[in-house]
Parts: C-alpha cells; structure tokens; sequence
C-alpha cells in the first residue's frame, strides 16, 4: 500500500476520497489549500501519490503540480477539475492522470491503480 495525499478546499470530496483510499489499506493525507499540502510533503517525504484538485483557494492547482513535479521528480500525481482546459495545463506541468469531475467510483480507482503501480516501480527500482 501507498501513502497518498488529497488536495481538494471541498471538504466533502477529501472525505470521500479517503475513505475510498483508506478502505483499500493506503495511508491518507488532507490538505486544503496548495500551501498545506507544500507543507505535508515536505513533513511526509514518504508520500508517493498526489491527487490535487486545480481550483483551489490559495494558489492554482497548476503551480502545485509544477511545483511538486520540481521538488519531487518521481512523485505520481493526479488531478481533478470540472475544467476540461486546467487539466491539459496541469497535464503540461507534469501531471500524470487527469479526471474530469464528476467522474465515477470505477474511473477514480483505475486511475489511481494506475498511479499506485507506477508508485511501486520506481520505489522498487530506488
């Protein structure tokens, strides 16, 4: 199992979302802001999973993910957004999976196995 952190200012969806993760055995995360979660990275370095919504109500979810993908080359990120245009940005600043909400219970999960194996990959091969 993982550790993964959720960057989502909507309460609810963080919530959701970990339960869903915890239920599966991985070690859950919550930010609310793109500083927290700069902030829990930084104090958890064994976080290998970030999913990150792009609308969030310090920074753009584009600068988190530019900014993780900097500090943390391997790390595995998904983002989420109802904006379909956000998620190619994000994408071009180094995202790895992108969702667009609302997206389903199955979607979510197969785009995080997919995260998670790239994950073990590399932690295997460090």
């Amino acid at each position: 199992m993982v550790q993964v952190l959720i960057v989502d200012d909507e309460p609810h969806i963080r919530f959701a979302i970990a339960i869903m993760l915890s239920k599966q055995g991985h070690t859950v995360y919550e930010a609310g802001t793109g500083g927290e979660a700069l902030t829990a990275l930084q104090a958890t370095p064994t976080i290998s999973v970030v999913i990150c919504d792009l609308r969030l109500s310090d920074m753009d979810g584009e600068k988190v993910v530019a900014v993780i993908r900097e500090l943390h080359p391997h790390m595995r990120i998904l983002v989420t957004s109802v904006f379909h245009h956000r998620l190619w940005e994000a994408h071009r600043q180094g995202a790895d999976h992108k969702l667009v909400k609302p997206f389903g219970r199955q979607e979510f999960l197969n785009a995080l196995a997919e995260l998670i194996k790239g994950a073990r990959a590399y932690t295997a091969s460090v």
